[in-house]
């Protein structure tokens, strides 16, 4: 499996503009909730707003990637030519409580943006959209 297949292993994002090729193919399920939020082990997923989080299916196998917030605009896209994957941004501490911040999915081809709060941690989630799995470059730009 993939490092960073767990919040617990969050790959650190430390530069701006960020790149990275990954699979979620081998990666372990999400196990946080999904499709309008919902309570799973010790962790609570709540969507906020219909931002589109509820794309993470709870059986997604998913990465994760980390970032510390510092006041500015952030986009986070992904790109697959294999399957179909979504990008959703949570925030929380701790990998134990989640707010969802923003979301897509590539069947909306479009990329989740948020305004950033200083030294606020976001939870950048590569997975796929019903389940599905494959290969995928993500982007994380700031503005």
């Amino acid at each position: 499996p993939p490092d960073n297949d767990e919040c617990i292993s969050a790959f650190a994002v430390t530069a701006f503009p960020f790149t990275a090729t990954g699979s979620t193919l081998f990666a372990s399920p999400l196990n946080i909730g999904g499709y309008g939020g919902g309570y799973y082990g010790n962790q609570t997923y709540s969507n906020g707003t219909d931002s589109g989080c509820f794309f993470l299916d709870p059986s997604s196998k998913s990465v994760w990637y980390l970032v510390e917030g510092d006041g500015s605009c952030m986009t986070a896209s992904v790109d697959s030519r294999n399957f179909d994957p979504s990008v959703s941004v949570l925030r929380g501490t701790e990998c134990d409580e989640f707010i969802c911040v923003s979301g897509s999915e590539n069947y909306y081809a479009d990329a989740p943006s948020w305004q950033s709060e200083v030294d606020e941690m976001y939870y950048v989630v590569v997975g796929g959209r019903y389940g599905s799995v494959g290969d995928f470059s993500l982007t994380i730009e700031v503005s």
